[in-house]
């Protein structure tokens, strides 16, 4: 399936084509290689700082707060970045093969494990 510049919107809450564009998340798509989590969270640091550059306004009753905003999309991309490295994370299991075992005995970074098979034996 490949990902659309809709469900990177989708993932940021829809923002306006006028503040980030179609062209821009597809460019990012083709560059991080579809991976949802990676492109939104890059959308969402370019909408920090577009609205980071805003100044606020307040017009009598009316008022907009582009800080506010800015600060929203760079806690979402710091949110989206944890969620695209839980997704690409793998798990790993030491000592499943002889030649592993062995490169962790050689290892002398390594801590010393704190049980061994006939440490209770005297």
């Amino acid at each position: 399936m490949t990902l659309s510049a809709d469900r990177v919107r989708l993932e940021l809450g829809n923002p306006p084509e006028a503040d980030i564009s179609d062209d821009n998340i597809d460019t990012i798509i083709s560059e991080e290689a579809n991976n949802l989590f990676v492109v939104a969270s890059r959308c969402a640091e370019l909408l920090s700082l577009y609205y980071a550059q805003k100044p606020d306004i307040k017009l009598g009753d009316y008022s907009e707060s582009f800080s506010q905003r800015a600060k929203h999309y760079s806690a979402l991309a710091k949110t989206l970045k944890g969620k695209a490295i839980a997704k690409t994370a793998k798990p790993y299991f030491g000592g499943t093969s002889i030649s592993d075992k062995e490169r962790n005995k050689q290892d002398t970074d390594r801590p010393e494990p704190d049980f061994e098979r006939g440490f209770m034996e005297v």
